[in-house]
């Protein structure tokens, strides 16, 4: 996870009238990721990936108890789950 990194231009989203153009972006992917039907891909998508991805956000836990986790995670904006969206 500490590699992954999604960047958005600062400059777009400014002229949108955003200031703190970070939260922004991390408040519009969780408005998303907080939508059922999406909560549930996305979660699949994580849970799906070979490359150690629900390890490094859920540990050992059980599928069960890590889309508790996820539920959780989506609820915060301080997380490993939002840190790698940057705008510059």
């Amino acid at each position: 996870m500490d590699q992954l990194e999604y960047v958005f231009d600062k400059d777009l989203i400014e002229k949108k009238g955003q200031t703190n153009t970070e939260a922004y972006v991390k408040i519009q992917f969780q408005k998303l990721m907080q939508r059922t039907q999406e909560q549930q891909e996305i979660f699949n998508v994580i849970w799906g990936n070979t490359n150690g991805l629900p390890q490094s956000l859920f540990g050992s836990l059980t599928q069960a108890n890590a889309r508790n986790e996820f539920k959780r995670l989506i609820n915060t904006l301080d997380n490993e789950l939002f840190k790698f969206f940057k705008t510059r």
